[in-house]
């Protein structure tokens, strides 16, 4: 089975959690971790739950690729192709695409093996506007 991972993150540090993306009812948006532990009172019950608080806008669900340098390629990421061309990893049209401004996108599975990751759109926004990638015209 493929693996479900998200990131986010941290409420308390800004550093990235990951694990599972978890929300409750509408609220409570969390990454489930081994990392901290806690206790959760939602709807009936109360439920014992290891959790991390993560910023919700930053929350991006793993690619199920690696990047040309073996790290994991998740939603947001900004990477470099080997021709110098910066695109997005994006879930576009129920696949996961690299989306090259004024290229167009390309299917990650063809371009994995060709790109690295260099910056994401939370902590690197101006990497976007370098490589002529505009958020509004995803």
């Amino acid at each position: 089975m493929r693996k479900m991972e998200c990131r986010g993150q941290r409420v308390d540090n800004g550093e990235w959690a990951y694990g599972c993306y978890l929300e409750i009812c509408g609220e409570g948006f969390m990454i489930v971790s081994e990392e901290t532990s806690g206790t959760m009172v939602a709807g009936i019950g109360q439920y014992e739950v290891d959790y991390i608080e993560v910023i919700p806008e930053t929350v991006g669900q793993y690619a199920g690729l690696k990047d040309k340098n073996g790290k994991e390629l998740y939603d947001g990421n900004i990477v470099k192709r080997g021709d110098g061309k910066i695109g997005q990893i994006i879930f576009f049209n129920s696949m996961w695409v690299v989306y090259y401004n004024g290229e167009g996108i390309v299917e990650l599975h063809f371009d994995a093996f060709d790109i690295e990751i260099i910056g994401n759109i939370h902590e690197n926004p101006e990497l976007l506007k370098a490589g002529n990638i505009h958020e509004d015209s995803k």
